[in-house]
């Protein structure tokens, strides 16, 4: 039986949306979220939610790419549906033909900081706030002024005040960069407090820019007041989007409202800065504004029963954690403070806990202890996040930095700090340490590559080394699965690969290029070499033959770092004997 269009949507409405299993996002998904960290990490900090797509915006864009509609955007339809929106959530009349339509909301918010400061000007914002508006900020050629909450997470109006007097009083022109709802806290701002904003900014000569990205997304306990609503803010913008509440973030579009003594300065924009918008995303955010109103709303309760969980789980399991139930978004603010998880809890929970959050310095400064946690997943996924905090899946070494490629790079990490490598072979393969900055090299104890130990906090376990041959004051080492700092160029030259696991495949190495004439029997004696096999003849020939060595050739390289070939290339072969006659070492010599 052949299920209708209707019958499909009718389907799709009936399930929840926060109902993705993990393995099918790990499969499925591979945005930033998904691909920044290994498959035993379970993502909590970027804000995208693990929700499933609306239908009409699925609908929509599918249609629009298979009739080929995918030139350049035309927005009056997308600005007109969000007014129809605005007006029908929030009694909030806005005039379609003086918004303009952006690339995102963070592109509109740099224009408009350049549009309304002056180089080098000051724009204040109140931490913790989004980590994004910091580069922004910097990205404008601004400087940030941070303006700390209260400790119930509210505007202090009083310190927003004082700084905007100070500020102003120095002839500098400054503008208020508002996160309502409040990201990552949660807060959402009554109308008194944006009215008491407006006052002070109106009396200091302040310019207001609010983000409302999350406005769709406010708990039914609570009302969203849209900061252009409030008395004495005609002289504000609001810069807002679709894309996190319906989850289209790679949909870039977005919206510049201005009040009404602010449209003769939205309009001073140049008219390229307008053309940004794409417009598939236009399409697709006109569509969940016309059509996904009603999924929205069952979004909106699904996020408020995670909410409620999630309280549930901190107050039961994790009580050293400290949660303030968030009124809107899908981001919950917490301070690990009482955990003792050292100066980075967000690090040392990946570390043993396999649970990624946002750290809390990225969102300001004093929030050195907090973390950011996104609840917008599935109820399963939530309570597995929280058990793991009870019962940590094991200790790993180093520090994992970007995705599985950017680990491999020594240089990527902080001054100092070992890289975790990507999980290779079997799945119960052991991660390694990859490197080192230069800067510890030469501190660090050899053997350089160490493996995880299997109990978690258990010392990392030291690679053995075993001598061969002694020749003077040369000392080679074999090694059981490793290399010492001094053969880095001898095994890229051979290109030798540590041995691989049971049931692993090998990996394929590439074509050598061809050498020139004469080159093949001196690769041969570094083979030999390489390998515990020593060149039959006279020992008594090497100190000659460094003897004879022509003034102005480089001498044997000294120190940690030797390469084993530079000495077998250096030397010059007996007369009369084959130097591919060889022997094992510490075998008895030939009569």
């Amino acid at each position: 039986m052949v299920e209708t269009r209707d019958e499909a949507r009718g389907a799709a409405a009936a399930a929840p949306i926060l109902s993705v299993p993990l393995a099918r996002l790990r499969r499925e998904r591979t945005s930033v979220k998904w691909g920044r960290y290994d498959d035993d990490v379970i993502p909590m900090w970027i804000a995208e939610m693990d929700s499933a797509p609306c239908p009409p915006v699925v609908e929509a864009v599918r249609a629009a790419v298979g009739r080929g509609d995918t030139g350049y955007a035309m927005t009056p339809s997308y600005l007109e549906a969000f007014a129809s929106f605005a007006s029908a959530e929030w009694h909030w009349p806005v005039d379609a033909a003086s918004a303009v339509a952006v690339a995102d909301v963070l592109s509109g918010v740099t224009h408009l900081l350049r549009l309304l400061t002056d180089p080098g000007g000051p724009v204040v914002t109140s931490v913790p706030a989004y980590n994004a508006f910091f580069d922004v900020i910097e990205a404008s050629g601004r400087r940030v002024v941070e303006a700390p909450l209260t400790a119930e997470h509210r505007l202090d109006l009083v310190r927003i005040g004082t700084i905007f007097g100070e500020l102003t009083a120095a002839g500098e022109r400054t503008a208020y960069l508002l996160s309502n709802p409040h990201n990552p806290t949660g807060t959402v701002h009554t109308a008194e407090e944006l009215a008491a904003l407006a006052e002070l900014a109106d009396v200091h000569g302040v310019r207001v820019v609010a983000d409302e990205v999350h406005a769709p997304l406010v708990m039914p306990t609570s009302t969203f007041v849209p900061y252009l609503t409030a008395p004495g803010t005609e002289r504000g913008l609001a810069v807002t989007s679709a894309s996190k509440s319906w989850n289209l973030a790679g949909l870039k579009a977005a919206v510049v409202v201005p009040g009404a003594d602010a449209v003769g300065d939205l309009r001073r924009l140049h008219p390229f800065l307008t053309y940004g918008a794409s417009h598939v995303a236009a399409i697709a955010q006109t569509a969940a504004y016309t059509d996904g109103r009603d999924w929205v709303h069952r979004l909106v309760d699904e996020l408020d029963a995670n909410r409620r969980l999630l309280a549930t789980l901190v107050a039961d399991r994790l009580p050293g954690v400290r949660l303030v139930l968030p009124e809107a978004t899908f981001l919950a603010w917490l301070d690990l403070e009482d955990l003792d998880l050292g100066p980075d809890p967000a690090l040392e929970l990946l570390r043993r806990s396999r649970v990624a959050l946002s750290p809390g310095p990225i969102f300001g400064s004093g929030n050195r202890t907090c973390a950011r946690l996104n609840f917008g997943t599935s109820p399963e996924i939530l309570r597995e996040t929280v058990r793991r905090r009870e019962r940590p899946v094991g200790a790993a070494v180093g520090r994992v930095v970007g995705d599985g490629r950017a680990a491999r790079c020594p240089r990527l990490g902080r001054r100092g700090e070992p890289h975790v490598g990507p999980r290779r072979g079997p799945p119960d393969h052991p991660r390694r340490v990859v490197g080192l900055t230069r800067s510890r090299r030469r501190r660090l104890p050899w053997p350089r590559r160490v493996r995880r130990a299997g109990a978690p906090g258990a010392p990392a376990e030291r690679l053995r080394r075993r001598p061969l041959r002694r020749r003077g004051r040369r000392r080679r080492v074999a090694l059981h699965g490793g290399r010492p700092p001094g053969r880095r160029r001898h095994d890229a030259f051979h290109r030798r690969r540590p041995p691989a696991r049971a049931g692993a495949a090998r990996p394929r190495v590439p074509a050598r290029p061809a050498r020139r004439a004469g080159a093949h029997r001196r690769h041969q004696r570094r083979a030999a070499r390489a390998h515990g096999l020593v060149r039959v003849g006279s020992r008594r020939a090497l100190p000659r033959a460094r003897a004879r060595r022509p003034a102005g050739r480089p001498g044997r390289r000294r120190g940690p770092h030797r390469c084993l070939c530079r000495s077998a290339r250096q030397r010059r072969r007996p007369r009369g004997r084959d130097p591919l006659r060889t022997r094992r070492s510490g075998a008895a010599p030939r009569p």
